[in-house]
């Protein structure tokens, strides 16, 4: 008991030091607690208990974001610094060792359960013949030699009572006593100092090295959100950082920087003012920023004194020395002038880039009115982990849903209680192999009380309906019921034709025909055709024209998780639809442009994984350049930015693996296991996660040197 109690002791020592020590006076376990201090495995546990369990990857993933960032790999090092926050904030799986140090750290255990507890230590004691009931709880708790870690199936119990455990123990042991009552009266006193600095079970702040590589995280990627020129992002991840800890001098520097190229120069100058505060490095930056504003505003100012300067040149009377010069001559002059007029030279526009993607983070899907299902919504092994791997039903009905909320999220859209969408698709092409759960909106949007889909179909299809044909052309279906929650109720309907001939037909429903929020789930911009583009620039014109947001998905690649590296990559089809929006139809982007994080993994390609929903962005298309766009100016604004102004094809992927391929891949896995044997390596079905993990990445790279087939998609 003396030893489990030497944390108390030595407190109790640390309050005598003025009085002079007699070393034969003082117990021997006393001067141990005083000699030795707290032991390596205390350290250790405490640690544990505070740090939570994804440190050491989040830690790990920052210094290689740190990497890529010297090497000028901004996006990259973005991305990582992103993953990293997330594994900052794992939570802890059940039965992982970090939640029993953290139970074992726990202060509101019942007087009953440790009660319990301490008679089972004591009763071991008794039946081992060896030691007192106090000595087999010691055991217990310590383990025998002491060292923290027994085997008793009593032990991990012990560990986890709070300090009144512990007195209790300390009381029963000086019931019982073991020859010596006097050192039983002396443990029950120091447990009872042990209980007294539990402070009641208070609540134990988040430990301090968590916050401040959160806060270092945010200040990264505030950087490279900086590098990029995205000010307002910038700005937005400072203000995380500062959260955390208000005098992280990197972070208020950065966000004075930002402040500044946003014009906001108060703000601007206050954050200077604050970071002069926290000392001589604080003062440094502050003055170093202020010298730069300076030296930049004085070259602002140069530059306009030159182009005034020029501008009133120009307009002054210019003296000619030959003024009197032939009329002939000043005629010519004015001939050839006028023939240089009228040959003007042609304006070359500059080649059209794509917009940067930002990830998804989910930090930014957070909003005051949506409540996220954090453990399937936010789950990595669901959406990055498990993608071509899981099965894809889950993912055809979940997908466009929370994308739908994701959207809404990340541009914060306030919509009516009583929402209506339309989601206009190709249905030559559309990913709908699996009805949609929209039942998740109404659980995400609690303030939706009712939800109407209107799916527009405006693949190109024969309006004589074939035989087989599942839904009329021209006619709107009846609206069906597809979920309920509690009295909110949410239904769908669908229509074959072109949204003009869709307006035409529902213009007696106002319910139908006026859109709150307008969805254009993954179809191609320009199609396959001249009329197929006509048909999608006439649809997104006329929702301009009722000034409705719309919500822009397209599909793309990403990478398979433990695949080759790189990624994600922005399809063709994908960037000319961009480049329709932005040049042809002069759409601007709400927020920027998402790979967006609730996609489906359609197949397989070189690469990665043909994603549908890969591309998110919310657009408001306004202004006469959208309402009066059409198929031929839309054409011309392509090629003035040499885009190409046909149409694309898809990507193709890979398909289903031939029964070939499969027998390649058992080949290469018998060859893998036979390499790790000869290695003295162990294999089998049986293995720890850990090591299963790291030969699963291993067999990654011996697929790739020894190329002979592929892992199937599920």
């Amino acid at each position: 008991l003396a030893r489990l109690l030497g944390n108390c002791s030595r407190r109790w020592r640390e309050e005598e030091e003025e009085e002079e020590e007699e070393a034969d006076q003082t117990p021997f376990w006393v001067k141990e607690a005083v000699g030795e201090g707290q032991t390596q495995a205390e350290k250790q546990t405490q640690d544990a208990i505070s740090l939570s369990p994804g440190f050491e990857l989040a830690t790990s993933l920052k210094d290689d974001g740190n990497a890529y960032f010297a090497k000028g790999q901004v996006d990259e090092a973005i991305q990582i610094w992103v993953k990293a926050l997330d594994a900052l904030h794992t939570p802890p799986e059940e039965g992982d060792a970090s939640t029993l140090v953290v139970a074992a750290g726990s202060t509101d255990a019942g007087p009953t359960e440790s009660t319990a507890v301490v008679a089972e230590g004591l009763r071991e004691g008794e039946a081992s013949g060896g030691s007192s009931g106090s000595a087999a709880l010691a055991d217990a708790s310590l383990g025998s030699d002491g060292s923290g870690g027994g085997n008793s199936p009593t032990a991990s119990k012990i560990a986890s009572q709070s300090a009144a455990a512990v007195v209790l123990a300390a009381a029963v042991a000086a019931r019982q006593g073991n020859g010596n009552p006097a050192d039983a009266l002396n443990g029950l006193l120091q447990a009872a100092a042990a209980a007294a600095s539990a402070g009641g079970g208070r609540e134990k702040a988040e430990d301090a090295r968590v916050v401040e590589l959160r806060a270092t995280l945010f200040s990264n990627l505030a950087l490279g959100y900086m590098k990029q020129r995205q000010w307002r992002q910038a700005l937005g991840f400072c203000a995380e950082a500062l959260h955390d800890q208000p005098e992280h001098q990197k972070a208020l520097y950065r966000k004075a920087e930002c402040l500044g190229e946003l014009g906001s120069w108060t703000e601007a100058v206050e954050a200077l003012v604050k970071l002069e505060g926290l000392g001589e490095d604080g003062k440094r930056l502050a003055v170093q920023k202020k010298e730069a504003w300076k030296k930049k505003s004085k070259v602002e100012d140069n530059k306009q004194t030159k182009m005034w300067a020029a501008a009133l040149a120009k307009q002054a009377p210019e003296v000619s020395v030959e003024a009197e010069a032939s009329d002939t001559k000043a005629t010519a002059a004015v001939a050839s002038d006028a023939k240089a007029a009228a040959k003007p030279k042609p304006v070359v526009l500059p080649a059209w880039v794509p917009p940067k993607l930002a990830p998804t983070c989910v930090f930014d899907l957070r909003r005051k009115g949506i409540e996220w299902e954090e453990k399937s919504d936010f789950d990595d092994k669901v959406w990055r982990d498990g993608l071509g791997r899981s099965p894809v039903t889950m993912y055809y009905r979940s997908a466009m849903p929370l994308s739908l909320v994701a959207a809404i999220s990340l541009v914060d859209l306030d919509l009516e209680s009583q929402l209506t969408v339309h989601c206009l698709l190709d249905g030559n092409s559309a990913p709908f192999a699996e009805p949609h759960d929209w039942g998740i909106m109404l659980q995400r949007l609690p303030q939706l009380k009712s939800l109407m889909i209107v799916y527009i179909d405006l693949g190109i299809v024969d309006k004589k309906s074939p035989k087989g044909a599942q839904m009329p052309y021209g006619t709107l279906l009846r609206p069906v019921e597809e979920a309920k929650v509690g009295e909110r109720m949410a239904h769908s309907s669908r229509f074959l034709g072109t949204y003009k001939e869709f307006r035409e037909h529902t213009r007696e429903l106002p319910r139908i025909v006026q859109p709150g929020l307008a969805l254009w789930a993954d179809a191609p911009l320009f199609g396959s055709s001249d009329d197929e583009l006509a048909t999608r620039v006439e649809a997104l014109s006329m929702l301009a024209g009722s000034d409705v947001p719309v919500v822009i998905t397209q599909e793309s690649e990403i990478p398979e998780h433990g695949g080759a590296p790189g990624g994600p990559w922005l399809s063709d089809s994908a960037r000319q639809s961009l480049a329709v929006l932005e040049l042809g139809m002069g759409a601007k982007v709400v927020q920027g442009w998402y790979w967006n994080r609730f996609v489906i993994p359609l197949d397989q390609t070189e690469r990665g994984i043909l994603a549908a929903h890969a591309v998110l962005g919310v657009i408001r298309p306004k202004g006469a350049k959208a309402t009066g766009a059409t198929a031929k100016s839309v054409k011309k604004a392509l090629r003035d930015h040499s885009v190409e102004a046909s149409s694309v094809a898809r990507i193709v992927g890979l398909g289903p693996p031939t029964a070939g391929d499969v027998q390649a891949l058992k080949l290469q896995w018998a060859a893998f296991c036979e390499n790790l044997r000869r290695s003295g390596r162990p294999v089998g079905p049986d293995l720890p996660e850990e090591e299963k993990k790291r030969q699963m990445l291993e067999f990654q790279e011996f697929c790739r040197a020894f190329p002979a087939g592929r892992p199937p998609m599920m």
